[in-house]
């Protein structure tokens, strides 16, 4: 059998488009945008959530002072690479993480604590300062979502949030219903 080395960078663009359009997770279209020039210029980045637009929310939801606005988290479970000779990176009996990660700026995300939603801010030492998840297994586990003030405060007697999203590439604001429950 001829075994022939593949241009992946020339596929079309109208196959690009296409796979690009059937992606619904960020995780998916970072890893797709970062295999080649053409390819991410092929589709463009996930919208935030929500723009710090201020929304139409009821009383006694809004504030004089801050606006309200969606943001999202996603749980990722990170499987570890067997790999005996990196000491910098933790192993435990499962070999993975889970993580909830914020997007709290536009490119600047937090680590959260998945059960509490706290910010974590002390790693352990071992811990790598920089994680390239491209060396990781990356899965989905789920999504949250919290209305908060511009703040970063939640919402008091805000119980659910729940996103009825016409598609993954339109923000909230945009092409997305949303309905508070209290």
């Amino acid at each position: 059998m001829d075994e022939r080395e593949v241009d992946w960078s020339a596929l079309p663009m109208e196959i690009l488009l296409l796979i690009g359009k059937t992606l619904q997770d960020r995780i998916d279209v970072i890893r797709f945008r970062s295999i080649c020039a053409p390819w991410r210029s092929s589709i463009p980045p996930l919208r935030e959530v929500s723009p710090s637009l201020p929304l139409p929310l009821p009383y006694p939801v809004r504030s004089a002072r801050n606006q309200a606005f969606v943001s999202q988290s996603t749980i990722y479970r990170l499987e570890l690479p067997d790999d005996d000779d990196n000491p910098k990176i933790p192993t435990c009996s499962s070999n993975s993480w889970l993580v909830r990660v914020e997007e709290f700026e536009p490119g600047r995300t937090r680590l959260l604590n998945p059960l509490s939603s706290l910010h974590i801010r002390f790693l352990p030492d071992r811990f790598p300062k920089v994680i390239n998840l491209l060396d990781f297994r990356v899965v989905e586990v789920s999504k949250a979502y919290e209305l908060q003030y511009s703040s970063g405060m939640p919402i008091a007697g805000v119980n659910k949030l729940v996103l009825f999203p016409n598609s993954a590439w339109t923000s909230c604001v945009e092409d997305t219903d949303f309905r508070v429950i209290k």
